[in-house]
């Protein structure tokens, strides 16, 4: 086993006259579950769901996101039933 030790002496660290300060981030969308998680998705993805969603024409279909075996998503369309 290698073991480091990591020596800082104080002139090599700078101290900051101003505090930190930490923006909030915008709340992403999130989907919530029935089995008390939600899933969230990057901005850009949820964005591109929602456009091909938009660009398809799918009436009497419903759309559903999915998750490949590898991770993927995936966007089909499922008939409706009457």
């Amino acid at each position: 086993m290698v073991e480091e030790t990591l020596v800082v002496s104080e002139d090599a660290v700078t101290k900051s006259e101003q505090p930190a300060v930490i923006t909030p981030s915008a709340p992403k969308d999130r989907v919530k579950t029935r089995h008390g998680f939600d899933i969230e998705l990057p901005d850009d993805m949820f964005e591109t769901i929602l456009s091909s969603i938009d660009l398809t024409p799918h009436e009497g279909f419903h759309p559903v996101v999915s998750f490949g075996p590898r991770g993927e998503i995936l966007l089909n369309f499922e008939p409706v039933n009457p």
